[in-house]
């Protein structure tokens, strides 16, 4: 089971010590780190999945992308809002990344719920998503009920594939 710790603009030494007290598999880095600070991270935990938020507010957003992807195991795409880091439940048009196709995997980020998870699986190919704030009742706490419709919903989305084999 992976467990995996969330940092905003965090320095390394926080990161190994959080890591190190916590068991983590995988940290999520969800600030302004640049591509040097992700690879001097690399090189202190090379098994250790490192995960980089980039905050999308237009096409230009993603545009030093190729800089981390050395150096990063899966990108997660979230909506921008200014001065906030994430879990803002806010989307923003995921037509824009229709064609969006990284080297590395990715999740999509940003009010993702049972509402609009099937346009995100229609629109986009993602990976997966970063589910959070769609699925509380309030900051931090959890609606089960919101998460069992949206499992069931995938579920659902899944069985209607056609089978591969």
């Amino acid at each position: 089971m992976s467990k995996i710790g969330v940092f905003v603009n965090e320095t390394i030494e926080t990161i190994l010590t959080v890591l190190e007290i916590a068991g983590l598999t995988g940290v999520q880095l969800h600030g302004d780190e640049t591509p040097s600070y992700c690879a001097q991270l690399r090189e202190v935990l090379p098994p250790v999945e490192i995960i980089k938020a980039f905050r999308y507010r237009d096409s230009q957003s993603l545009a030093f992308l190729q800089d981390y992807l050395p150096y990063v195991d899966t990108i997660i795409v979230d909506t921008y809002q200014k001065n906030v880091y994430g879990g803002t439940g806010k989307t923003f048009d995921w037509q824009q990344l229709r064609d969006f196709r990284p080297k590395k995997p990715w999740l999509l980020a940003g009010g993702v719920n049972a509402d609009n998870i099937l346009l995100a699986l229609q629109t986009l190919h993602c990976d997966g998503f970063d589910v959070s704030s769609g699925v509380e009742v309030t900051p931090g706490n959890k609606d089960l009920n919101k998460v069992q419709q949206l499992v069931s919903l995938l579920n659902s989305y899944k069985s209607s594939l056609p089978s591969s084999h």
